[in-house]
């Protein structure tokens, strides 16, 4: 999958941790190992977007792409950074 600008887009299994934060894990394409990064706090995960790879010195980066956004909610649709 690929979203703008070529930048490949990942689908994250979303779950909320202990402490109420989103986080996000998916299968990084630049590397194949496991990646999480936080969705925020609110009562839905938001934070959606363009990231960037730790895992290729910073070089590299992804599309946190919401799997099912909710009807209304432009900031939690697909590649928003809000």
């Amino acid at each position: 999958m690929s979203t703008n600008n070529n930048v490949p887009g990942v689908i994250p299994v979303i779950t909320k941790s202990w402490d109420g934060v989103w986080l996000y894990t998916f299968r990084c394409p630049l590397c194949s190992k496991l990646h999480t990064h936080g969705g925020g706090g609110g009562e839905h995960p938001a934070r959606f977007g363009v990231r960037v790879s730790h895992c290729k010195d910073d070089q590299g980066v992804y599309d946190i792409v919401n799997p099912t956004p909710l009807p209304g909610r432009p900031d939690l649709a697909s590649g928003s950074t809000k």
